[in-house]
């Protein structure tokens, strides 16, 4: 069905003389507007001599004893006459300024009578800077102005270089009439610079000796330090074992003080036992003594007793004198050790008188003659023990006992020197090692530093040695000679360089030929779009029904129409593109390619502005102009895209002409990469966009836009199209609904549609009313607040915007008027539209039945 409406619609048109006259001429049109557009920007900046600028010559000229007479005015003058860049017009000055303001002139250059003194100033001293009046008429055209404000930098430009030209020229001059001492003086240079870099050399090389030197010595003092290093642990060892042996120390002496108070006392008891057993003997031997004349029995008696207390007192001084031995153990040269020795002795003598009494009890018969001279003896020996007990306890306790006390408290307070000695040596080793490794990193970042400094001595050193031997073959080369006798010509090409010492070297890539070429994208782009614009203003969007084609579907009229649409579509597309290349001057790389490029936007252009137009009727032929407006200059078709306005920035990957006009850029200049093919694989994008309007939401707004058209026809002024089917299914289910709908339903549904048409002349009223106030309030604020170009959007959007809602409106009333006329028919005409319905219905299937069938058989056949 889509191929029978297609050629249908071809034969239509084929057979009709005027409507493809038509044709042909909708197809020739827009490409005279790529055509001429391309052809009239081919090369504008080459006509540049056109634009006429006035000049004006007032200056008087100077004199300086440098430069001589100079004449600035003049010259620039002399050298504009020569230069065909801009339409140089030489006039006076009020006819300059007078043609500016009418539009004579596009710009005018007054060069002021002081000029040339001006540029000689800075040869005095007191410098005035020059001045060129420049007047531009921006008025007469948006870029004339451009191109003269680039002239006049040129004029500037051109003057600096002049200026310097001729002062260089003077310099050079003196230069050269003094070129004889001047060569003596180089040469003399020479040989000086060549001792000095001799000298240098010599001197970096036993720099870099001594750095070397420095740096072995500075390793040696890091090995030092790391020593020293462990010298210090070892010294933290030996103060931890100096702390233990305190502690050890500390300890014998509190033992020494304990054992010493101990003893002290056990001294002190012995000696008053000992004391009181004296005096006990005492008393007995002089009970003794007294009793010899008792008889013998009793005497003997009494010496056996004697003999015994004596056996008790030896016992006890053995004690004593183990007691005092023990103190003069731990006290060696005390007081005590003298008592100790006479302590012995008469410890010595007491057993021996022991063994005398021993003796004597067994010569008791015969020693009763010496009873007086034993008594006597035993006093005596009695006292003498005492006078030793008291001088004993006198020495210890006046001498010896003190003198250990003060010895332990001596020990003590060294103990205590000794601690704080030793527990002060880990911070100062911290402190020291901390010294150290600061001493060992600045050690390390000498050594680097040294190491960098050295290879930058070894690096000035070989630069300087190179410098030398270049210096030494220069002198020797016939440059250097030729430079020593240059010419007068030398001195002119010197003041030439001094002018302007550096050229620009440019290198195009991807280069253009001309301006036509790189606009023929934009041009082009644009005369397809408004191809398709002109197609969808002078063809029929909606498929009509005859009896060659009685019933088809809405996704069979819309690519049955649609292949008409692309058809011409690709033909303005192909004689657009041929004539783009056939354009004298213009340049593309890859034609084919361009075509393709081309051919291909033609296609999706063609594509979404027969969906936009077909699925919103004139709400979207206002959609495509408005997509125009936003593409021209959202595309960077003509200036680049950073140089606009942000909004256009964000825009810019949104809108298809982007990318067609970036691939057609490809073919013109050059590829890269694979940009051509992934530039039109984007642009397809919008053809699934244009498939979506036009294959889903067109059929849902069909009968709103056969509404609207059904109003525009009503005013005899305005185009219209209706579409062929008016949904009769929809008209057919709203009578079942009707007729099968309760009462309570029914009176539900008439108080809304009431209610609404009561609202409805209101509800118009103020839409219009804001389709009037609400655009003025948008523009108002464009014109008022900075960020117009915002506003001018949402003017434009509320347009839109509150024109779908008025027409969605007049269709939502359009719609209850049609339901209201089925409730108020009568029920047996309703029964009867049904049927009638139902057999147009059986009588279109049937001939679409035996349609198929035909074409089947001519098929076959």
């Amino acid at each position: 069905m889509v191929w029978k409406i297609f050629k249908r619609d071809l034969r239509r048109i084929l057979r009709n003389f005027v409507a493809l006259v038509v044709i042909i001429g909708v197809c020739f049109i827009p490409a005279l507007y790529a055509w001429f557009n391309i052809y009239a920007n081919i090369d504008p900046y080459n006509n540049t001599k056109n634009i006429r600028v006035a000049v004006v010559n007032t200056d008087q000229g100077a004199y300086s004893k440098v430069t001589g007479p100079l004449e600035l005015g003049n010259q620039v003058q002399r050298q504009l006459r020569k230069n065909h860049q801009l339409g140089w017009r030489f006039v006076s000055a009020e006819n300059a300024r007078e043609g500016v303001a009418n539009g004579e002139y596009y710009a005018a250059i007054v060069i002021p009578e002081g000029f040339s003194r001006s540029i000689i100033s800075v040869l005095s001293g007191k410098i005035k800077r020059p001045r060129i009046e420049y007047y531009c008429n921006e008025k007469k055209n948006a870029i004339s102005p451009k191109v003269t404000d680039s002239g006049a930098t040129a004029l500037q430009t051109r003057i600096n270089e002049t200026f310097v030209k001729v002062v260089s020229g003077v310099v050079s001059d003196t230069i050269d009439r003094t070129g004889g001492s001047l060569a003596g003086r180089m040469e003399q240079s020479r040989r000086r610079i060549d001792r000095k870099l001799q000298h240098s050399s010599e001197e970096l090389g036993k720099y870099d000796a001594v750095l070397t030197r420095f740096r072995r010595t500075s390793g040696k003092a890091r090995e030092t330090l790391r020593a020293f290093g462990g010298a210090l642990d070892q010294l933290d060892q030996s103060a931890e074992a100096g702390r233990k042996t305190l502690d050890d120390t500390d300890r014998a002496l509190q033992n020494a003080r304990t054992s010493t108070a101990f003893y002290t006392k056990q001294l002190n008891r012995s000696l008053d036992s000992l004391y009181t057993s004296l005096e006990t003997l005492r008393s007995d031997t002089a009970r003794a003594a007294a009793g010899l004349s008792t008889p013998y029995d009793r005497v003997s008696g009494q010496l056996q007793q004697a003999v015994t207390e004596l056996t008790v007192i030896v016992s006890l001084n053995s004690r004593l004198i183990e007691d005092m031995q023990e103190l003069n153990r731990l006290i060696p040269g005390s007081p005590a050790s003298d008592t100790l020795d006479k302590l012995t002795a008469e410890n010595r003598k007491a057993q021996e008188l022991l063994r005398s009494l021993t003796a004597a009890g067994d010569r008791i018969d015969h020693a009763q003659t010496g009873a007086k001279q034993f008594g006597e003896e035993m006093n005596r020996l009695m006292d003498g023990n005492a006078l030793l007990l008291q001088q004993a306890r006198r020495r210890w306790f006046g001498q010896g006992l003190p003198l250990v006390e003060q010895t332990l408290d001596s020990y003590g307070v060294l103990s205590a020197s000794l601690r704080g000695v030793l527990n002060g040596v880990p911070a100062e080793t911290a402190r020291v090692r901390t010294l150290l490794r600061g001493m060992s990193r600045a050690l390390d970042d000498a050594d680097r530093s040294l190491q960098g400094t050295s290879r930058t001595i070894r690096r000035t050193k070989n630069t300087l040695d190179a410098a030398r031997a270049d210096l030494n073959t220069i002198s020797g080369s016939g440059a250097y000679r030729n430079l020593l006798s240059r010419s007068k010509g030398s001195t002119e090409k010197l003041s030439e360089f001094l002018a302007s010492p550096i050229q620009l070297e440019t290198e195009t890539t991807y280069p253009v030929r001309n301006y036509g070429s790189a606009m023929m994208p934009f041009y082009t782009n644009l005369a397809l779009w408004v191809s398709g614009i002109i197609l969808a203003a002078i063809l029929k969007l909606r498929v009509d029904a005859d009896d060659e084609i009685p019933e088809f579907t809405g996704t069979q009229a819309y690519f049955g129409r649609g292949l008409l649409f692309v058809l011409l579509g690709q033909i303005q597309a192909l004689i657009i593109l041929t004539g783009d290349l056939l354009l004298p001057g213009i340049q593309c790389q890859h034609p084919g390619m361009f075509i393709l490029a081309g051919m291909a936007s033609s296609f999706v252009y063609i594509n979404l502005i027969y969906a936009l137009t077909l699925t919103f009727n004139h709400l979207g032929r206002a959609i495509v102009v408005f997509l125009v407006i936003l593409q021209i200059p959202g595309s960077s078709g003509t200036y680049p895209i950073e140089m606009l306005p942000r909004f256009f920035r964000i825009l810019h990957p949104m809108l298809p002409f982007t990318y067609s006009i970036n691939a057609m850029r490809e073919t013109i200049a050059g590829y890269y990469g694979h940009h051509y093919g992934k530039n039109l694989g984007i642009l397809m994008i919008f053809l699934g966009v244009a498939l979506l309007l036009g294959l889903v939401i067109q059929p849902l707004i069909m009968n709103m836009n056969n509404m609207f058209d059904d109003r525009l026809s009503q005013t005899g002024l305005m185009m219209s199209e209706r579409e062929n089917d008016v949904r009769p299914k929809a008209n057919l289910s709203h009578i079942l609904w009707v007729l099968t709908e309760e009462k309570a339903t029914r009176d539900v549904v008439m108080e809304r549609a009431v209610s609404f048409e009561k609202k409805y002349p209101r509800r118009i009223r103020y839409g219009f009313l804001l389709y009037i106030l609400l655009p003025l309030f948008f523009l108002v604020l464009a014109f008022r607040i900075e960020a117009k170009l915002l506003f001018l959007i949402l003017w434009v959007t509320s347009i839109v915007v509150i024109s779908i809602c008025l027409i969605a409106l007049e269709y939502i009333h359009e719609t209850v008027q049609q339901r209201l006329g089925i409730r108020d028919t009568p029920q047996e005409e309703l029964v009867e539209r049904i049927r009638e319905l139902m057999r147009d219905r059986r009588h279109r299937r049937r001939e679409k039945k035996e349609t198929t069938e035909t074409d089947e058989g001519g098929d076959r056949q």
